[in-house]
């Protein structure tokens, strides 16, 4: 009976777990570091990173070492009933938008928007700009379906190339002048606009 006890006590902590939208690819669980925190919560210095507040999925059905990005944390944020469409469409003018051959200025962002999503590309090099190629961008549009689902928004980070990509509500990202907050402390300077 005790055991038993036991086993429905895992099988609740297992359930609630699947409940969270936090997911770490199994196959990389040790090295990306993830919460549902906004990407401005994030630190850059490598001693103070958070710790995981997410779960080794076991259903994760891509190998994180086929992916290009070096995603070093990730999160899955609170805004839902984000349209498809509008994330498709936001990631196509960020990729337009850069094969016209604009780029990021070191310590900057650049926003694209289309009705109910925001895309957006911190760029946390110090005195190097970045672009916004499409293989990175449909990376980025696959993972945060992948780990967040569709119509949710959610962001990712890589400390080796110092820069996140991120899925945001558009309201928020435009019309309430938290431009300078969408990023890690310290990698935007300025107000892009």
């Amino acid at each position: 009976m005790k055991r038993f006890g036991i086993l429905l006590r895992v099988i609740a902590i297992f359930s609630t777990s699947q409940a969270l939208s936090i997911r770490t690819p199994a196959e990389d669980a040790t090295g990306v570091q993830n919460s549902t925190s906004p990407m401005y919560a994030m630190s850059l210095d490598e001693e103070t990173r958070f710790q995981p507040g997410g779960f080794a999925s076991g259903n994760a059905s891509v190998n994180a070492s086929r992916w290009e990005i070096p995603v070093s944390h990730m999160s899955c944020t609170v805004w839902h009933n984000i349209q498809d469409a509008d994330f498709v469409n936001s990631t196509q003018k960020m990729i337009a938008w850069s094969d016209k051959g604009n780029r990021i200025d070191g310590r900057s962002l650049h926003i694209e928007s289309r009705n109910s999503a925001a895309v957006y590309l911190c760029n946390c090099k110090k005195h190097f700009q970045d672009s916004a190629p499409a293989n990175e961008m449909w990376e980025f549009y696959k993972l945060i379906i992948i780990y967040c689902g569709k119509n949710r928004s959610g962001w990712i980070f890589s400390k080796k190339w110092e820069k996140g990509y991120a899925l945001a509500y558009r309201e928020y990202v435009i019309n309430n002048g938290v431009q300078m907050y969408l990023c890690p402390p310290g990698c935007v300077r300025h107000n892009p606009n």
